[in-house]
């Protein structure tokens, strides 16, 4: 996130008709104190009214039309709430497929500098559950983006984790667009950012580990980690360096601070196309329940399968 403001944030809504818009709430909330512009995006597709090649008919079309209309309709109806408390809204609705890459073109066409969308949440489960749509978000959007798993939560820390130590194939400058990133929705949500360290024993030499060892290395990290911070330019409310595997330890700090917000970042594998989220922040993301922040190294540039579009003829009654 190497905008120093946020100014445009757009909303994936994924079910314009749901009375509850966990994702629409926490971008409003954000966008009230960046002073930012809110788009509502809605992505239509239904697979019965779906033409395809030699089978589509203008009957289709008039069908995918009025999907579009109803479900602009209620994107304007949310956008006239959120207008009614002093947001600045506005809503699109577009016929096509994949939905992640709609989503991303329309980040890119808006320049949105944050993405927001809502996981799913069974209703046998209390612990949401992400969409092969959200992992699709994280790993090929260029913009930052934030996915809100806790609807209910208002409170609490914001944690950026950091690896000075580059031992999961990290960009170096990755981290520094993590600090500024966490610290600058702190600001928005008007919390605490700390940040967060977590040192495997894989990182000590073969061997027994002793005390000493173990102060010696985290006078290490946290010096580096001090590096990262000063040139961020950011001011951490406290720095937690963990003993022990990312996805072990860094959960139970995230209970222990409250924490409502987590910052990672995706990891590049140089013997794959592009980027994708790590092994070790996948197992993270399963074994935690606040919401995330994914966050790409400047410079990232998304590779998007091609936009599949029909036709669609609007009623009449809609301009």
């Amino acid at each position: 996130m190497a905008t120093k403001k946020i100014r445009t944030i757009l909303v994936g809504v994924l079910s314009p008709e749901e009375r509850s818009q966990p994702a629409v709430e926490r971008a409003a909330a954000l966008a009230a104190a960046f002073r930012a512009e809110l788009i509502l995006f809605h992505s239509a597709f239904e697979p019965a009214i779906s033409g395809r090649s030699f089978f589509d008919s203008r009957k289709l079309a008039t069908l995918r039309g009025a999907v579009v209309a109803t479900r602009r309709a209620m994107l304007e109806k949310l956008c006239a709430q959120l207008q009614a408390r002093g947001i600045t809204a506005r809503c699109a609705v577009v016929w096509e497929e994949p939905p992640y890459a709609a989503v991303i073109r329309a980040a890119i066409r808006d320049n949105a500098d944050l993405v927001v969308v809502g996981a799913h949440r069974p209703r046998a489960s209390r612990v949401p559950v992400l969409r092969q749509n959200d992992w699709e978000l994280m790993r090929y959007c260029s913009r930052p983006v934030l996915i809100v798993r806790q609807p209910h939560k208002r409170s609490g820390v914001v944690v950026a984790a950091l690896d000075p130590s580059h031992a999961n194939d990290k960009p170096a400058a990755l981290d520094v667009e993590l600090a500024r990133a966490g610290a600058l929705l702190a600001a928005g949500l008007n919390t605490e950012l700390h940040v967060a360290h977590c040192i495997p024993d894989s990182a000590y030499p073969l061997g027994h580990i002793t005390p000493k060892d173990r102060l010696r290395m985290k006078r290490d990290r946290q010096a580096r980690v001090a590096g990262v911070l000063q040139k961020a330019r950011v001011d951490a409310r406290k720095t937690h360096m963990l003993d022990g595997l990312v996805e072990v330890a860094l959960p139970g700090l995230l209970s222990k601070v409250n924490a409502q917000l987590l910052v990672l970042g995706a990891l590049s594998r140089r013997w794959l196309k592009g980027f994708v989220v790590g092994n070790t922040a996948e197992r993270l993301i399963h074994e935690t329940t606040c919401d995330l922040l994914i966050v790409k190294p400047a410079g990232f540039k998304t590779r998007l399968p091609r936009a599949r579009r029909e036709p669609i003829v609007m009623p009449k009654s809609v301009t």
